[in-house]
């Protein structure tokens, strides 16, 4: 074969190759001049565009579709550098129904033997839906943020309504009726004496179990003096109940926190304090508290055998490790939990502070 005719056959080859390309690939794909006229495009691009193959060769793309991407085109052909992108917007001005679409697409230069860019290779995909399937996850995350927010803000307001109730209607009806007994006793004394006793001791053990569960849904000491001497009155609490000895310290805290931090904080610590009991096997414990002008970051550590995230989640005092992040979410915050079996576990939570709160 001489030449000529090799050349023609492999210039025939290289069409039929490119032909197969363009035709069989899925993504769509566009070859365009130097000055970004349409050379070709294969059907998976006209079918995006709504037109037809035929409609492309001959036609600039920026007077088909113009846009800013044309400085991106630009560059390219200075450069010699391909570009790629994910997810970029774009508008059919001929098909405004459509809306906003998303597309990850590349952009490579082909240069000739003088090292000068001769055509662009454009190579799209559409994510569209996978765009938009994301942004409604994303709405529907957020919704539920939320709403878990809420139920916690709802969820406080019904502890303190509660605690309120248990200390201040029920409790103080439970003392008068054991003063109208002591009084009865007085006026009569020895009468029914063994029963008496029982029934004020009877009354002392609720009036006591209804003090503490009050306590426990929402301390007064919270709303009324504010989060570090509540974290005092809760590690002193644990003591006695638990014999948990808790070193505590903090720096940094000047004055009242909003209500919605000092109540995160506090619960996030109430709830660290009792895995401790619960998992850790120790009887020693360490509260750090750190505050600075714009966070404040709580730090609960033990030296016990540790305890992982689903003994954690399965806590019986509370939501576990869910509400303790969740609280932190809804205040964009974040709470880490570091189990170390054998060594211990650290909790640390960090929330962003607003301006403080006044003191009252």
């Amino acid at each position: 074969m001489t030449d000529p005719v090799r050349m023609d056959a492999a210039n025939r080859s290289e069409s039929r190759l490119l032909d197969l390309f363009f035709d069989s690939n899925l993504s769509c794909a566009v070859l365009l001049d130097r000055e970004f006229n349409f050379i070709r495009v294969n059907r998976a691009y006209a079918s995006a565009c709504g037109r037809d193959v035929s409609e492309f060769p001959g036609h600039n793309h920026f007077d088909f579709y113009p846009s800013d991407a044309k400085a991106i085109f630009e560059e390219v052909v200075r450069t010699k550098r391909a570009f790629s992108t994910r997810a970029r917007a774009f508008e059919f001005p001929d098909h405004p129904e459509w809306g906003v679409t998303y597309w990850d697409w590349n952009l490579v230069p082909v240069v000739d033997a003088r090292g000068d860019v001769e055509v662009l290779f454009f190579c799209l995909n559409d994510v569209t839906e996978s765009r938009r399937r994301d942004e409604r996850m994303q709405q529907v995350m957020m919704q539920l943020s939320k709403l878990s927010s809420q139920l916690v803000d709802a969820q406080e307001s019904e502890r303190r309504r509660i605690a309120r109730i248990l200390h201040e209607e029920i409790g103080q009806e439970l003392m008068a009726v054991k003063l109208t007994i002591q009084n009865r006793v007085t006026r009569s004394p020895g009468c029914g004496e063994g029963l008496t006793h029982d029934v004020l001791e009877g009354l002392n053990q609720v009036i006591g179990r209804l003090r503490q569960i009050s306590l426990d849904l929402r301390p007064p000491v919270l709303d009324d003096l504010g989060l570090v001497p509540a974290l005092v009155w809760l590690i002193s609490q644990e003591r006695s109940q638990t014999g948990l000895e808790v070193s505590f310290r903090h720096c940094g805290l000047n004055g009242r926190l909003p209500q919605e931090i000092e109540t995160a904080v506090y619960r996030i610590a109430q709830e660290a304090l009792s895995n401790i009991t619960r998992h850790s096997g120790v009887k020693r414990a360490t509260v750090d508290l750190h505050g600075t002008a714009d966070s404040i970051a709580l730090r609960v550590e033990d030296r016990g055998r540790g305890f992982g995230a689903k003994e954690v989640s399965n806590s019986g005092t509370g939501s576990g490790l869910m509400g303790m992040r969740e609280r932190a979410r809804s205040l964009g915050g974040r709470v880490s939990i570091e189990p170390v079996p054998g060594t211990g576990t650290i909790v640390i939570a960090e929330l962003p502070l607003g301006q403080p709160a006044p003191q009252g």
